[in-house]
């Protein structure tokens, strides 16, 4: 995957907040939850803001990159899963939301810890703290 240029790195962080804007105006006129608004344009929102973890400046350590972004991506998809049930006669396993929202916190934690410590030496202490 090719490195992200400054450009396209900037447009990517704004088109979530833009689509929230989006989300919320559209939950503003219309107060029941609709398909559209709900299913699709929110749960957009976390898939895009995966890919924004995801195509942060190399300078961000690897390893809380990629945590942050599975994190995300795990919390987007079981989202998106609950939003379906809700809708949908066709039910998705229940099972699933859970399991990825129970994966969720242990890759958020740890990408966080990588994010906010110097050490770019995977240690196992801090896979210990994560499992925790």
């Amino acid at each position: 995957m090719p490195r992200p240029t400054g450009r396209r790195y900037s447009a990517l962080r704004f088109i979530a907040p833009a689509i929230l804007l989006l989300h919320l105006g559209i939950r503003l006129v219309f107060s029941n939850p609709t398909v559209v608004a709900d299913l699709f344009i929110y749960n957009a929102i976390a898939f895009l803001a995966a890919a924004t973890a995801l195509r942060a400046p190399s300078f961000n350590d690897y390893w809380a990159k990629i945590s942050i972004f599975l994190a995300i991506t795990l919390w987007a998809l079981a989202s998106t899963i609950s939003t379906w049930n809700t809708f949908f006669a066709f039910d998705l396993p229940n099972f699933l939301p859970d399991l990825c929202y129970g994966f969720f916190y242990p890759l958020m934690c740890f990408g966080v810890f990588r994010a906010l410590t110097f050490n770019r030496k995977l240690i196992s202490l801090e896979l210990f703290d994560t499992a925790i």
